[in-house]
């Protein structure tokens, strides 16, 4: 499906996830490593950089991919609790 998000420049939405990708956070699936369409993916991540005239379609699909499971995850993990303040005396006006 299409990217609806209002998005900010697309370098910068790229290189703010750069660091999964040095820390180890994304794999990729070992049976593909022949894949044409992932080597060529890999390689167009590999070549990112500001002012490249490279592709960068697959850095971008995958940008959008982190965000969408970022937001699933912040929903999921995110607890609303429901009741009332305990108040200190001392402080009430």
């Amino acid at each position: 499906t299409a990217d609806k998000r209002k998005k900010p420049n697309k370098f910068l939405r790229i290189e703010n996830i750069s660091p999964l990708w040095e820390r180890g956070f994304v794999t990729y699936n070992t049976a593909m490593q022949e894949d044409r369409d992932m080597l060529t993916g890999i390689e167009q991540t590999l070549a990112f950089e500001k002012g490249s005239s490279v592709h960068d379609d697959a850095p971008d699909a995958d940008e959008g991919a982190i965000s969408i499971l970022q937001e699933s995850f912040r929903r999921e993990a995110f607890q609303p609790l429901i009741g009332t303040s305990k108040t200190n005396s001392k402080f009430i006006w």
